[in-house]
């Protein structure tokens, strides 16, 4: 074989290998997404239970029932040793769910229940985060073989007359990565892929005036860092420029674009070179 033609294949070889390694890179990506489920027509029970599959295999993650004796009762049971939040049994739209919540291995949760009063013979009044009527999340985790997930179910409970109604569910496809309840998708949760930027720090985090931002790079690039609320809309430009090589230290102070202060709540950070990309979730305090 010519010297020139075993060039040209070593060529070949190395610009297929790129081709096949960009191709599993953007098949990565294209996994990384929240996995949505309209359950439709919406399911109402009043008595008898539904069993929510997240993940949509044919094997049933948990189960939510009416199982009251005396009195209605709403519960969350755990199927196949996934753990339950006990902290919170009720979220709010866009709260995070991830390993900050207490999650523990009991496997039965009273979401919402009527206490039987023995003197009367009555059952009364709600006793639980859900009230008497109220749409509201479960905050879930789950595991998929030996990975856990983060998601949420939307539910109404009328506690009155033992119903509820499921809505909807979701879950982050990332294991031990965050989701917003009630998130189908959107930005905030999908600028969340990658991680590189081994050296990014955030201190403190959760903070009320001011936090600082410390992080290296490797060689001169351009740099951007951008505070994004929970539905992707920009807040803050920290920055978006060329910037040296070495350590580097930048600050907010919790002021958007227009001067004014941010309220507080959930935050993300994206930082961004060329090449990498990392979003870390803030909290700011007032």
């Amino acid at each position: 074989m010519k010297p020139s033609t075993r060039l040209c294949n070593y060529i070949l070889i190395i610009a297929l290998c790129s081709i096949f390694l960009q191709l599993e890179l953007l098949s990565q990506f294209a996994k990384a997404q929240i996995i949505y489920t309209d359950v439709n027509p919406d399911q109402s029970y009043y008595a008898g239970s539904y069993n929510l599959d997240l993940n949509n295999d044919g094997i049933a993650d948990f189960l939510i029932a009416q199982d009251g004796i005396l009195c209605p009762k709403i519960s969350l049971v755990s199927l196949n040793l996934n753990p339950l939040n006990s902290e919170k049994t009720k979220l709010n739209l866009n709260q995070v769910i991830d390993s900050n919540l207490t999650w523990t291995s009991i496997t039965h949760l009273n979401l919402e229940k009527e206490i039987h009063n023995r003197a009367t013979g009555l059952c009364g009044p709600p006793n639980g985060a859900w009230g008497t009527s109220s749409d509201g999340y479960l905050a879930l985790k789950f595991k998929i073989g030996s990975q856990y997930f983060y998601g949420w179910a939307r539910l109404n409970i009328v506690i009155s007359i033992g119903k509820f109604t499921i809505y909807d569910y979701a879950y982050n496809s990332i294991p031990n990565q965050f989701i917003l309840a009630g998130d189908t998708g959107s930005i905030a949760t999908n600028i969340h892929y990658i991680k590189n930027f081994t050296s990014l720090i955030v201190s403190p985090n959760g903070f009320k005036h001011i936090t600082r931002i410390s992080f290296s790079l490797p060689q001169t690039e351009k740099t951007s860092i951008i505070i994004y609320d929970v539905t992707g809309r920009i807040i803050k430009i920290l920055a978006n420029e060329t910037m040296s090589a070495g350590i580097h230290q930048i600050q907010w102070n919790a002021i958007d674009e227009n001067g004014n202060e941010a309220s507080d709540g959930i935050y993300f950070l994206k930082m961004q070179t060329v090449n990498e990309s990392e979003t870390i979730r803030l909290s700011v305090m007032k």
